[in-house]
């Protein structure tokens, strides 16, 4: 579902607040921009406030994206940058793992993408913990693929590792990711009313 123009320019008032690093003006407002909302416009405060704080910074100049928040990671599914969508994907994944999630050396293999007809697959290829991993993802024009995060998991499973990352959304088209253990998660659901899963979308 697509977010309602009125929200989107909310949010990007938030993200204007937020990158000028005051806090205390992203959340007046957010509460200001929220009272004046039309009431049929759904949104979850909690939500909308981790997709601003964990979506990151974009350089227009250098159009380049990087992560810049070591708790959660968001970002819109319907990607813009469209050529590097899992490259960028993974270095936001990493940068919540706290050291435990360090991706390297991602490729993203575009043999089999049809892009005038926005189809095929994907092949993502990145070196962790001295092996190499691939996650296939199926194209679906400029929309991530959200089975790569069940993949992901997969992987991260593999190693014994006892987190996983846990997603939700904003109610629109935002997915917001936490790595943490399912007691983690169980509390954040019972204290924000978020409910995070191992799986996105």
């Amino acid at each position: 579902m697509g977010e309602p123009r009125e929200l989107c320019r909310y949010r990007q008032r938030l993200k204007n607040a937020r990158h000028q690093r005051d806090y205390g003006e992203l959340l007046e407002e957010m509460e200001r921009s929220y009272a004046d909302m039309e009431p049929e416009i759904l949104m979850n405060k909690t939500a909308v406030l981790l997709t601003v704080l964990g979506s990151g910074q974009y350089n227009e100049d250098l159009t380049e994206w990087t992560p810049d928040n070591d708790s959660v990671y968001a970002f819109d599914m319907e990607v813009f940058r469209i050529e590097h969508m899992y490259t960028d994907f993974l270095n936001g994944i990493r940068m919540i793992g706290g050291g435990a999630l360090d991706f390297e050396n991602v490729t993203e293999n575009m043999d089999n993408v049809d892009w005038e007809n926005g189809t095929g697959t994907r092949q993502v290829t990145f070196e962790w913990g001295q092996k190499q991993y691939t996650l296939g993802a199926e194209v679906q024009n400029d929309w991530l693929d959200p089975k790569v995060l069940e993949q992901l998991n997969d992987i991260i499973a593999g190693t014994g590792e006892q987190r996983r990352l846990y997603a939700t959304t904003d109610g629109y088209q935002s997915c917001i990711i936490f790595f943490c253990d399912k007691d983690w998660a169980n509390g954040f659901f019972e204290k924000t009313g978020l409910l995070l899963s191992q799986k996105a979308g």
